[in-house]
């Protein structure tokens, strides 16, 4: 089925190593407009990719953690027409990157679970990555938990929010590959006296999860939002792209694997 637009989501699943746990976040998210789900801390294993896919009843493109941490996974509706013409993923269970063609248009889509401490390298290498591989009017869209705020005032509540000094060098690292790539927080671009957030623990609080995208496609975003939560201490956002206007790139990225071996 041609889509006129791309809605993606975004969702910290906080593992779903349990079966029950498992069949009820399939669930929640089927009953969502979304078209492609990618999830963080998946905590999924080799042996249960056959499994999964079976529950889920569609497509889903792994990248495995440990069965008790990490894990980055991407669930696509099976009643939606794309291509993938080449997947990426490092060896640690932190990110998928996919060359994904919807309704004729060509996206770079990265799913990233960035690790929890001030760890600069993560995104510099994420950055290098994306750099060697991408043209630069190919439309590109990075999402996940980073793990680090934008802005310290805005983006945390709660009393770790006094610790404005919170992973300095990742958050610089994160503004570094914005202004390398071209992208923008587009959630604080929209809202840009909002104060959500998509982490809650006790009294703390923190908007930690958001969609990094060209400045291209700001005006062809429709909505971008933060939604509800289900068994997790992060909320799903999501973001929906109209795709029936967008003029497709003159040039593509193509995966030199021999880069990663």
């Amino acid at each position: 089925m041609a889509v006129p637009k791309v809605n993606i989501c975004s969702f910290n699943c906080n593992g779903l190593g349990d079966r029950r746990k498992r069949n009820e976040i399939f669930t929640w998210l089927k009953d969502k407009s979304y078209h492609l789900f990618c999830l963080q801390e998946t905590h999924s294993t080799v042996q249960q990719e056959e499994f999964w896919q079976s529950e889920w009843g569609g497509p889903i493109l792994f990248n495995h953690g440990l069965s008790n941490s990490k894990g980055v996974l991407i669930l696509f509706k099976k009643n939606i027409s794309y291509t993938i013409h080449q997947t990426l993923s490092d060896n640690t269970g932190r990110w998928i990157i996919i060359d994904i063609t919807i309704d004729s248009t060509r996206f770079c889509l990265a799913n990233i679970y960035a690790p929890n401490t001030d760890d600069p390298d993560f995104f510099f290498n994420l950055e290098a990555t994306i750099h060697s591989h991408i043209t630069s009017d190919l439309y590109t869209i990075i999402v996940g938990d980073f793990n680090t705020v934008l802005n310290s005032e805005m983006d945390r509540a709660g009393h770790q929010a006094s610790t404005s000094n919170y992973n300095p060098n990742s958050r610089s690292a994160i503004n570094s590959l914005c202004a390398n790539l071209d992208l923008i927080d587009i959630f604080r671009h929209n809202f840009p006296r909002a104060t959500r957030y998509t982490w809650r623990r006790r009294r703390q609080a923190s908007r930690i999860d958001y969609f990094l995208i060209s400045f291209s496609l700001i005006s062809l975003v429709e909505k971008v939002v933060i939604e509800d939560s289900l068994r997790s201490d992060h909320s799903l956002i999501g973001l929906t792209v109209t795709t029936s206007i967008l003029p497709r790139g003159r040039g593509f990225w193509r995966l030199n694997q021999d880069l990663f071996s």
